[in-house]
């Protein structure tokens, strides 16, 4: 599944097209860095070869962020995590993105509030660090199912107010899967796209021939067989 998603994602992302600029900011640190190419040694590189775009991500999924810089035949952004004894995280971008498009690949799955929190963390210090445009690639985006307020007008509007905190950070716009609720899509007043891959996912189990298999949804009033 991580190898259809990972190629259906990188189509979309070559599809921008965006400017580059190069720089000459360098990593000066030994903390533990996301990029599965890099040895502790070359923190102090230049930036990697010309690219119309950078990729980077969070510690959500960092396999299917891996498949998706193979499929686009690229390397991923280094960020460093500094955590806490508190739990507290900060983050901080080693590469130059000055002027560039940014893609920041970061799945809201469980533990939900931390990487939400952790894409704020990086969408922000993307955007401090004078990125042209920043698109948030969430293949799942939570809180889709808070979308009403009910008979109390003191409940929270969840999603609503995590679109306004993304917009605020910087994000201009996001990359989605299969939302739980498509219309929620009106919250967001950066464009939205929601990529429907249920065809994708069915010509993938067909070819691999299986037998006898069964299909879990994630949807506990709906079940397949």
């Amino acid at each position: 599944l991580l190898t259809f998603l990972s190629c259906h994602l990188s189509r979309r992302l070559r599809s921008f097209e965006t400017e580059w600029t190069f720089g000459d900011e360098k990593g000066l640190f030994d903390q533990d860095v996301i990029d599965p190419k890099m040895e502790n040694s070359s923190l102090m590189t230049t930036l990697s070869d010309e690219s119309t775009y950078k990729v980077f991500t969070g510690t959500a999924n960092l396999d299917l962020a891996r498949e998706i810089a193979t499929h686009l035949d690229s390397d991923l952004g280094r960020v460093i995590h500094y955590p806490s004894a508190s739990g507290e995280v900060s983050l901080r971008v080693l590469d130059n993105v000055r002027n560039q498009h940014v893609f920041v690949i970061q799945s809201l799955g469980p533990p939900i509030n931390d990487n939400l929190t952790e894409l704020f963390l990086l969408v922000s210090a993307l955007k401090r660090a004078s990125a042209k445009r920043v698109t948030c690639v969430i293949p799942y985006l939570a809180y889709m199912r808070h979308t009403e307020l009910g008979f109390s007008r003191r409940k929270s509007l969840s999603i609503a107010d995590i679109a306004i905190m993304l917009e605020k950070l910087g994000c201009d716009d996001i990359i989605t899967i299969n939302l739980h609720n498509p219309e929620s899509k009106g919250f967001f007043k950066i464009p939205v796209l929601n990529l429907d891959v249920t065809a994708l996912g069915a010509s993938y189990l067909l070819r691999k021939k299986l037998q006898d298999c069964c299909v879990v949804s994630l949807d506990g009033r709906r079940s397949y067989v």
